[in-house]
């Protein structure tokens, strides 16, 4: 029986019978680990018709796996929150835009792979942690990460506005930081307790 073969997306090539055609056996060329003519040779077309249905589940659970993943980026980016991710090794695995609109920093300054040591001299050349040494706030966050250490904590920005940020850790994995600016909060409440 002659034979067509189909590339796959991981870029091996797996051979489809004469049977299929190319565009037939196209959706399954990435998930199939065995030639669909060694299929027919072993099984006759039980087999091959039980991997077509495997690679369809499987090819179904890989579009389920895209689609979630689109949305949580999607999610992630257009939160109201400035975020900001750390790995195991305090370096930035993600951020969103608003991360660095809200604390103003400059362009190319944040990017994966980034310290979380470097974020915060950066921060301090910009304003930001006025009157507090900079080295100790590196040993500090350091070690609150290290003890999965969740914080609350209100940060005066160097143009007037005030943002909370909120720090959680599952030590030695993952450390998220994210910010809202309560600026407008606390306006408001200073103007109802002054009236």
């Amino acid at each position: 029986m002659p034979v067509s073969p189909v590339r796959s997306i991981a870029g091996g090539v797996f051979f489809a019978p004469a049977v299929l055609s190319d565009a037939a056996a196209a959706p399954f060329a990435d998930t199939a680990s065995l030639p669909l003519s060694t299929a027919f040779s072993f099984g006759g077309g039980a087999l091959a018709l039980a991997l077509l249905a495997v690679g369809l589940v499987a090819l179904r659970q890989r579009a389920k796996r895209l689609e979630t993943a689109d949305f949580l980026r999607l999610s992630f980016e257009n939160m109201a929150h400035g975020a900001i991710v750390y790995d195991a090794d305090k370096r930035v695995a993600a951020f969103n835009q608003r991360y660095v609109e809200m604390l103003d920093m400059p362009p190319g300054s944040v990017f994966l792979g980034q310290s979380l040591d470097n974020i915060l001299r950066i921060q301090k050349q910009n304003g930001m942690h006025a009157g507090i040494d900079v080295e100790e706030l590196i040993a500090q966050r350091y070690d609150e990460i290290n003890r999965g250490f969740a914080r609350r904590l209100e940060v005066p920005m160097p143009d007037g506005r005030t943002l909370v940020m909120r720090s959680g850790a599952v030590p030695g994995r993952l450390n998220v930081s994210s910010f809202i600016d309560i600026t407008e909060r606390k306006r408001l409440e200073k103007a109802r307790q002054d009236s």
